[in-house]
């Protein structure tokens, strides 16, 4: 919510925006909804009074130019575009008009807008996204109040889910070994990051050589006598008695020979600091079947249940 501009409000408004920064309505001095803006997901507008009725010309009456991701929004061209600084947007296409500026970097599409999920991501300066936050009330929530909000799936689904989803994101590359980074991203930090980022679940952590925590490594992993509280080794692939896909659940933790994955089901696993992809998605090998230490996530997010 917005006050008019050049008038003196004494009191701030209850709601400045929605989570993605979207401006939804316009109040006067007394507290009263002098106009309304509504958006579907890709940002498609539509410019209401007070009462939520469409005004014909679709322009805000008031002035007001700010609207969808707190974006200029164009209403004299009647083509309903957004101006995000690097690059215009529009809205009824879902994609923006110029190609990325920073190349192929981010996707092979150069004209996607916020990798075709605008729910989850904006991006006010047309050229990098930033995940939406959990909001109430215009407010961040607390991480706590942000996990009470999520899905309760147990935490091997969602750790899944996460690395599957990774693979397509425009921050897979962090984790590819090359990826210019003090401590670079290795294939161990994904795991970790699956289960504390995607499924917000505890995650072990040692100190390495340096004396900085780190998730425990891929030998770590694949160590049957290490032990790791919460994820306890399940079963391990040997010659002659390979892994075999339904014993594995989505979100095992396959590790062996310097490397760790996280099983995505169907025979996939997705995997950190495969040089040049980031985060990619491949079959697991039959080298791997006979190699690879299995660790399970035994615990329980609240009124979940584990498989």
């Amino acid at each position: 919510m917005g006050f008019l501009p050049g008038k003196t409000h004494p009191f701030p408004p209850p709601v400045s925006s929605d989570g993605r920064r979207s401006l939804f309505a316009l109040v006067d001095a007394s507290g009263a909804i002098v106009e309304r803006y509504r958006y579907d997901a890709f940002g498609n507008t539509k410019v209401c009074d007070g009462s939520g009725t469409p005004r014909a010309e679709n322009k805000s009456a008031c002035g007001n130019p700010y609207m969808f991701t707190a974006r200029r929004f164009d209403a004299e061209s009647g083509l309903g575009l957004y101006y995000y600084r690097a690059r215009i947007y529009s809205p009824a296409l879902g994609r923006f008009l110029q190609p990325d500026p920073i190349g192929y970097a981010d996707s092979m599409n150069l004209y996607q807008y916020c990798g075709n999920n605008p729910t989850n991501f904006i991006d006010p300066w047309g050229a990098m996204l930033y995940p939406v936050p959990f909001t109430e009330g215009g407010r961040k929530l607390t991480p706590e109040e942000e996990s009470a909000l999520r899905p309760q799936r147990p935490y091997n689904e969602r750790a899944a889910e996460w690395a599957e989803g990774m693979a397509s994101s425009p921050f897979r590359w962090k984790y590819d070994q090359e990826y210019p980074f003090p401590r670079g991203y290795k294939c161990n930090r994904f795991v970790r990051d699956a289960y504390t980022e995607g499924a917000g679940a505890p995650f072990p952590r040692r100190l390495n050589d340096r004396g900085w925590p780190d998730p425990p490594s891929a030998s770590q992993l694949a160590n049957p006598n290490f032990e790791m509280t919460g994820y306890p080794v399940v079963m391990k692939g040997k010659e002659g008695k390979p892994l075999r896909d339904e014993d594995l659940l989505p979100g095992d933790i396959l590790a062996g020979d310097g490397h760790s994955m996280i099983y995505i089901g169907n025979g996939f696993v997705a995997q950190g600091s495969s040089s040049g992809k980031g985060v990619s998605i491949t079959p697991l090998s039959e080298n791997q079947r006979m190699n690879c230490t299995v660790r399970r996530c035994n615990m329980s997010p609240p009124h979940a249940q584990v498989p």
